[in-house]
């Protein structure tokens, strides 16, 4: 590996002198107003926490590297929640394969995006880790895919390990879904045969051999 250029190198080294200055006393006294805490002093236990995770906080308020980045510091008390259901229901087999996975019925947010969604609307779903967001576009999708047979989704994540972790997702619904009847027929088949619905991940990593596989018989969602 080459060594980085001299200006270059002593740039890197002014940011990372600079990176985290020290507090003055204005930001200090803003921090204490906040959080209650300031780095080498005690915190206030944090509402239904683990110790390990209030340790946790109060490690990171007591760096010296870290804590005088923290700007405010709060404990958000649980709020219940708020279900809705779908403006129209969804293909028995479906319905069937969400409850016994665990999804009895959607979120608030959830269902108006499905809605929305199969709507025809472009959708935007900005919510916090572990919310069901995948469940927005994988209800659609699979609607589709049992109801339209033929019809196919194309799918664009930003890393792979999360276009990795979607497919587990899709995966396990596609089996609860078949268990449920919910398959998609082959043209000229019989009522009730055919195949579950099934996906593929399409990227640089994926073999040859895979992609060719893949072109001649694409996923059936």
């Amino acid at each position: 590996m080459n060594p980085a250029p001299e200006g270059l190198a002593r740039a890197i080294r002014r940011r990372s002198a600079t990176r985290a200055p020290k507090p003055g006393p204005d930001v200090e006294e803003t921090r204490r107003e906040h959080n209650g805490a300031v780095p080498g002093e005690a915190t206030t236990p944090t509402r239904g926490a683990t110790p390990a995770i209030e340790e946790f906080i109060a490690r990171i308020l007591r760096s010296e590297r870290l804590g005088a980045d923290v700007v405010r510091f709060a404990a958000l008390d649980a709020e219940p929640a708020s279900f809705a259901g779908l403006a129209d229901p969804l293909p028995d087999p479906l319905a069937s394969a969400l409850k016994d996975i665990g999804i009895a019925r959607p979120y608030s947010h959830q269902a108006e995006a499905i809605d929305r969604v199969r709507g025809g609307e472009d959708v935007l779903v900005v919510t916090p880790t572990a919310s069901g967001k995948s469940l927005v576009y994988l209800v659609p999708v699979f609607e589709a895919a049992l109801r339209r047979p033929g019809s196919r989704t194309l799918c664009l994540f930003p890393y792979k390990a999360l276009a990795q972790d979607q497919l587990q997702g899709m995966v396990e619904l596609a089996a609860a879904t078949a268990r449920r009847g919910g398959l998609i027929p082959d043209e000229g088949g019989l009522p009730g045969h055919g195949r579950p619905i099934s996906a593929a991940i399409y990227d640089g990593d994926t073999p040859d051999t895979r992609r060719r596989e893949i072109k001649a018989d694409p996923p059936t969602s």
